[in-house]
């Protein structure tokens, strides 16, 4: 008869075998888990750093943006007020060329108007009257541009209140009313 010995099992060391290709596998399934995990981390860093990307651009946008249109609407306000000042310029300009009764013309007039022998010293203007000062050669020279300047139709009165004799020449004053100025 045989003995059993039921310890036999307990003493005996078993030698465990281990299978190669569990440790491959393993291996394989960690490495593979690590690169998921590390590409999953890594979309979100890209995620997030993409928005905040895009947040910083618009905010560069903006204050560029922001600052370039406060230029625009700065220059444009300018433009606007150029604008109008130049309308009212040109409405003044409108209004005096209109109601300019003494005007270069008048003015030249009155020098195609003079006599040789007269001489003008002083003329005072002013909206409704003309004040001249002069020195003539003779009376008649003096008398022949009173009459040359009531032929012009731009005076309502020619008036001379004085003449005074000086060594060898007359001096006169003459008061020209303007035909608007009434």
């Amino acid at each position: 008869m045989k003995d059993f010995n039921f310890f036999a099992s307990y003493s005996k060391k078993k030698e465990r075998k281990i299978n190669k290709d569990y440790i491959l596998y393993g291996i394989i399934i960690l490495i593979l888990a690590v690169m998921v995990f590390k590409t999953t981390v890594n979309l979100f860093a890209i995620k997030r750093l993409k928005s905040e990307l895009a947040l910083l651009e618009d905010e560069i946008q903006t204050t560029e943006t922001d600052g370039k249109v406060k230029d625009i609407q700065n220059k444009e306000d300018d433009v606007k007020d150029l604008k109008e000042k130049i309308d009212k310029l040109s409405a003044l300009d409108e209004y005096a060329s209109k109601n300019d009764i003494i005007n270069e013309y008048l003015l030249l007039e009155i020098e195609n108007s003079l006599p040789a022998k007269v001489f003008l010293k002083k003329m005072v203007l002013n909206s409704e009257t003309i004040k001249i000062e002069g020195n003539s050669q003779d009376k008649d020279s003096i008398a022949q541009f009173q009459h040359n300047l009531k032929n012009l139709d731009a005076f309502s009165e020619v008036f001379i209140p004085n003449i005074s004799n000086e060594e060898d020449y007359f001096t006169f004053n003459m008061d020209l009313r303007l035909l608007s100025g009434e």
